[in-house]
């Protein structure tokens, strides 16, 4: 092909004046400050400290961004509590000499708390109050360009509404964003706004600009590979986009825009280069889509807070945040309650997650009433849409939180639906304001979407569905649910199955919350009630999460996942497999079809997931391959089908385990293992036992004898009336037997009848009106003994766990089993866990709690002997850890996990003196395992404890 000279030519002169046109240049002002903290904002010690003259000498050194309070000043406050305190910090910084010498220059402060005066060379630069808005203030004409510049900052102490910064969380003060300085020319781009809206498989972009004077703009769009998609002038541009590749949390594609500005005689005098999503966010037919596609929002809620640093999270932490929510399945956060940090939605919108942004005000019910803080909130809306209005992550804006709705309120909503008419806004609520405000007022004055938080609280699910959803026209969501209170998580699968997932108008919410709220702290600073309930992470230091109250996040404050994190992460998978009992041959050709689901809102099945499948016998990969995944639509069900030759092996356990990887970014995303066969017999081939056992009456312990008569087992049944204390089953339920122990000895025994195979005992554990009575018969079995038992409470009881249990030395640290895990899971809170063989230490953070499914555990010490619990009734094993040593029993009764809000779900409501029964085999082991335990779990040796803390609450 030819070009022409004069072609050749306009191309490059085009290419020079581009790369010749001035952009922002900036400095970060972060580093190291002098500072001083004062009792009151206005101490009369703080007269002057803004002058050049003033002598700080003397004044510590404190980094910023920070939070005062983790660098040694100060006390932590949560909640509303404001000590009224005000820090001072003073540095010099110098202009750039590279930077053109016209033109203007701003200070950025992107968060303080509680806002600020700033003063540049002793002159006032500004003045703002909300503490995590991002500031600009133009010192143009305050700084020197030939000389270094004093920069001073006075935070406030307590200016009026500063509780609507206060939240529930720690209130840390300091300059905890990043301060910048900037130059932009005289003529420059003031603000820009892009919106999008869907035409077939093209896009119309349209950007408004405003310039900071007279003059004129061009743009320019370019695709990821840095082809120009599209281009336009003018102050209103319209640009089509032909077969656009849209922007989403399943595809988050980001384009390029250049924004150039010419002043009136045409030459250029700035431009902009900006990263964004193409992507439209609609809601009709009470259903949210995003890009015309209904979406499920699979959220939790984020605070910006990590242990060391505070309010001033780093880009680097915050990134890591997001790749993590994003790798437990999650599409969306909901930023409680306030604008995040710049480097998180960086990250939502590179790495793909869906945010609600909340425009801040948590607290502070009491100024609402009052006309004069309508103006602070509209105040608030105009700067967070200011900031993160052309955020490609940003589907929709939130209002406060929980806050009654006024007139100031509904101000400040107004003054988001009006700068932004393309994205939902919502008041988040508990579902009564919404059912109280509908007497007064439209279904359109709750917002766009219907945002209640916890609906279950209210009523029952047909109720809810028939007196509030029913009610509004619109789509709805919960901006909180489940609420991970300690390690109580017991709503997320109730929620998310029958109250979410089938229902098209309800969008899906966001779970309380992905991390502690626990800040460092000295053991030492505190006082002995402070420290409860807290994690050490050494035995000098705490992360402080006031109490109980900041101890509801799916990981601990450091990230260390929970076992709720797992939990999350497979509820929310985006590929289902559902339950199955397949048929299974050893050592012929195997067929089998498993219910499957595509929980993918815009991606067909095949094309997104690829999966490989195995076939283990005891351990060891007998038949392997790939999945054939079937063509499937979002929200689609289908059929897996396998087809396999599976060799013949002598094995115990035989399971079939699926593994699902994402084909585009290669991440995995969920697994399931199900079981095809399970010989205990042979599982125990070759391990010795006990040939005999007798009940030593005056010891009230079970003993098992060997061959010789040497006694291989002895311990005393223990009755378990309760689950091990965990905060939020504390906090919802009563000990069934006031002012006695949660697990009872066994205080008295009388033999009823005995014979050469078996013993049956009347038995009482605790003692006077809080005897609980019973029974327990002692049969003889090849290898141990089949323990059977049963038991009445002396009063009516609300179960949440009991059963049956025999307490082991501080040496058996080794727990292995056949079963469900390797994490604790009970009625409808199990997905967490699958199918398989695992071995645990006692110390590990994971080991305590109930485990399902179970049909065989072991515990030993980390080199041979120990004593095997093998289910009859029923197959809930519990471990649990006990003083210095640790106990294993079988569960006669479990119900579900509860939250903060409700008690475990599931319990059981027992009259007085109604039985409950169970049965297990108790089978000691000799120090040399047999070959069919050897083959499950391998040799008898130690394992290393994942044990990450000193200490931790709920363990």
């Amino acid at each position: 092909m030819r070009i022409s000279l004069s072609v050749l030519l306009m191309g490059l002169m085009a290419a020079s004046v581009r790369a010749a046109v001035p952009t922002a240049e900036n400095l970060s002002l972060n580093g190291d400050w002098k500072f001083r903290l004062f009792a009151q904002e206005y101490s009369p010690a703080a007269e002057g400290c803004e002058k050049a003259d003033f002598d700080d000498a003397s004044w510590r050194t404190i980094d910023v961004p920070s939070s005062w309070e983790l660098r040694g000043h100060g006390k932590p406050q949560y909640y509303d509590k404001i000590s009224g305190e005000s820090g001072f910090y003073r540095r010099l910084f110098a202009v750039p000499v590279a930077w053109p010498q016209t033109g203007r220059i701003f200070l950025r402060f992107d968060g303080v708390q509680f806002g600020a005066t700033v003063w540049v060379n002793g002159r006032q630069a500004g003045d703002f109050t909300s503490s995590f808005n991002a500031h600009d203030l133009d010192v143009t004409g305050l700084v020197r360009r030939d000389a270094d510049n004093l920069l001073a900052v006075r935070t406030h102490g307590h200016p009026f509404g500063a509780e609507f910064d206060t939240n529930d969380d720690w209130t840390l003060h300091g300059i905890f964003r990043d301060v910048t300085l900037l130059w932009r020319p005289e003529l420059h781009v003031a603000s820009w706004r892009l919106t999008t809206r869907l035409r077939g498989e093209d896009v119309e972009v349209t950007v408004k600009t405003t310039l900071s004077g007279a003059g004129d703009v061009a743009l320019r769009l370019l695709a990821p590979d840095g082809t120009c998609v599209a281009d336009g002038k003018g102050a209103d541009a319209r640009l089509l986009v032909k077969k656009a590749a849209l922007w989403s949390a399943e595809t988050p594609t980001l384009h390029r825009l250049e924004i150039t500005a010419f002043d009136v005689a045409g030459r250029p005098a700035e431009v902009l280069r900006e990263r964004v999503g193409l992507k439209e966010v609609t809601w009709n037919n009470r259903v949210l889509k995003v890009n015309g596609v209904p979406v499920k929002l699979r959220g939790v809620d984020h605070h910006d807070i990590t242990p060391n640093n505070g309010r001033a999270v780093t880009a680097a932490e915050q990134r890591r945040d997001v790749e993590m929510i994003k790798a437990a399945n999650c599409n969306f956060i909901r930023t409680s309650h306030y604008p995040p940090s710049r480097a998180l939605l960086d990250a939502c919108d590179e790495l793909g997650i869906y945010v609600q942004d909340e425009v801040p005000f948590g607290f502070g019910d009491k100024y609402l009433p009052d006309p004069a803080c309508a103006p602070i909130l509209c105040e608030r809306a105009r700067l967070t849409l200011a900031r993160d209005f052309n955020r490609a992550s940003v589907i929709m804006w939130s209002v406060g939180n929980e806050n009654p709705v006024t007139d100031a309120t509904r101000a400040a909503a107004r003054v988001v639906k009006a700068l932004d008419p393309s994205r939902p806004w919502n008041f988040p609520q508990q579902p009564h304001y919404f059912r109280d405000h509908l007497k007064n007022y439209p279904c359109s004055d709750v917002g766009d979407l219907v945002n209640w938080h916890y609906p279950n609280l209210i009523v029952p699910k047909e109720q809810l569905q028939r007196e509030y959803f029913a009610k509004f026209d619109r789509p709805y969501l919960s901006g909180e649910y489940a609420h991970a209170y300690g390690l109580d998580f017991g709503m997320l699968e109730w929620y998310w199955d029958e109250l979410m997932w089938n229902d098209p108008a309800y969008a899906g919410g966001a779970v309380w919350m992905f991390q502690d709220q626990g800040i460092l702290r000295k053991a030492s600073d505190m006082a002995e009630a402070e420290r409860a309930n807290c994690v050490w992470p050494d035995p000098q230091h705490v992360w402080d999460s006031y109490g109980v109250y900041g101890t509801d996040g799916v990981v601990y404050a450091d990230r260390t996942p929970q076992t709720d994190y797992f939990e999350l992460r497979k509820v929310y998978a985006p590929v289902r497999v559902g339950e199955a009992h397949l048929a299974f041959t050893p050592g012929a050709r195997n067929e089998w079809r498993l219910p499957l689901e595509n929980r993918f809102d815009m991606r067909e099945l095949k094309t997104a997931v690829s999966g490989v499948w195995r076939v283990l016998a005891d351990r060891q990969v007998v038949a392997s391959g790939a999945l054939e995944m079937p063509t499937l639509a979002p929200h689609q069900k289908g059929t897996l089908s396998i087809s396999a030759e599976i060799p013949a092996a002598a094995a115990s356990v035989w399971r079939l385990e699926l593994a699902f990887t994402d084909r585009n970014s290669g991440c995995a995303l969920t697994e399931r293992v199900l079981p095809l066969k399970v010989d205990v017999a042979s599982a125990l081939k070759g391990t010795a036992g006990a040939s005999a056992f007798r009940f030593d009456a005056n010891r009230l312990e079970l003993v098992l004898l060997d061959g010789a008569g040497q006694e291989v087992f002895r311990g005393s049944p223990l009755l378990r009336t309760d689950r091990r204390d965990m905060i939020a089953k504390n906090l919802r339920t009563k000990p069934i037997l006031k002012g006695a122990d949660r697990v009872l000895k066994l205080a008295s025994a009388r033999v009823v009848a005995s014979n050469a195979v078996s013993t049956i005992i009347e038995a009482a554990w605790g003692s006077g009106t809080n005897a609980v009575r019973g029974h327990l018969t002692f049969s003889a079995v090849a290898g141990g003994v089949k323990v059977a038992y049963g038991y009445a409470f002396p009063c009516r009881a609300d179960l949440v766990e009991t059963g049956l249990a025999f307490a082991l030395p501080p040496d058996h640290t080794r727990f292995d089993w056949i079963g469900q895990g390797p994490y604790e899971c009970y009625p409808r809170a199990s997905m967490l866990s699958e199918f398989g063989l695992w071995t645990l230490a006692s110390g590990d953070l994971y080991f305590p709690g109930n485990r399902q499914g179970v049909a065989l555990a072991v515990a030993s010490v980390p080199m041979g002997k120990g004593v095997a619990l093998q289910p009859v009734s029923g197959t809930d094993v519990v471990f649990e850890r006990q003083g210095t040593g640790t106990l294993i029993g079988h569960n006669a009764f479990v119900a579900g996990k509860g939250c903060k809000f409700l008690a475990p779900l599931q319990r059981r409501d027992t009259s007085a003196h109604e039985t409950l029964e169970g049965e297990f085999l108790l089978l000691p082991l000799p120090a040399a395992r047999g070959e069919g335990l050897r083959a499950l779990f391998g040799e008898p040796t130690s394992v290393t404890p994942f044990a990450p803390f000193f200490k931790s609450y709920d363990t």
